[in-house]
């Protein structure tokens, strides 16, 4: 499969395996029992949206130092197979990217360890180190069509030349932007992807093989 020039990733259940950010962020918070499992039960069932269900966990984390934030990041799983993926993306120098709903200093956090080239999520606000209950919906589920188009604009690039992956609906808008689209391991969206895979070594297989 050659020919790639760019390869973009979602965080929650992509680059991340397991637990979220979200979760145990509100653990660290002591905020999970009574507010953020509730939060979640709530967005699963529909009953309020993502921008909503954001929202609401953000303001559970209100006065908390950035400290609970990074005890969190330091917690969070990685999908087997991703650093050895970016090792290899590296050494092709293939340009790397996160477009994710997820918390933005976390996916910033990941950006920097694997050294991907851009990055757009959702930071949570903070005033002097202290998170303020707020979150800058940047990156909104339905938008990472047009934030993927207007990176492969930047960077002169047809569809042919990108992947993507992700593990949800909110990413199937940036799937129309990538001729090499991966689910992983959600079954109920594998029809709507090129490649279904369990992990990233998988994926490296039906890239690189």
């Amino acid at each position: 499969m050659g020919g790639i020039k760019l390869f973009i990733f979602d965080v929650d259940h992509t680059i991340t395996d397991g637990t979220t950010i979200w979760e145990h962020l509100h653990k660290e918070c002591g905020t999970w029992a009574k507010e953020g499992s509730l939060y979640l039960k709530q967005f699963l069932a529909q009953e309020i949206n993502f921008d909503e269900f954001s929202r609401r966990d953000a303001r559970s984390w209100q006065g908390r130092g950035i400290d609970y934030l990074h005890r969190a990041q330091g917690k969070v799983q990685i999908m087997a197979g991703f650093p050895e993926l970016l090792r290899e993306l590296h050494k092709r120098n293939i340009a790397t990217a996160i477009i994710s709903s997820t918390v933005g200093q976390f996916a910033e956090y990941l950006a920097q360890i694997y050294g991907i080239d851009y990055c757009h999520a959702n930071p949570l606000g903070l005033k002097n180190n202290v998170l303020d209950g707020t979150i800058d919906l940047r990156v909104k589920g339905e938008a990472k069509g047009a934030f993927a188009e207007n990176l492969a604009k930047k960077l002169r690039l047809t569809k042919t030349e990108i992947a993507a992956a992700g593990d949800s609906r909110f990413d199937l808008p940036m799937f129309a932007h990538a001729e090499h689209s991966f689910i992983l391991r959600n079954e109920k969206f594998k029809d709507k992807c090129k490649y279904f895979v369990k992990d990233f070594f998988e994926a490296a297989k039906l890239l690189f093989a």
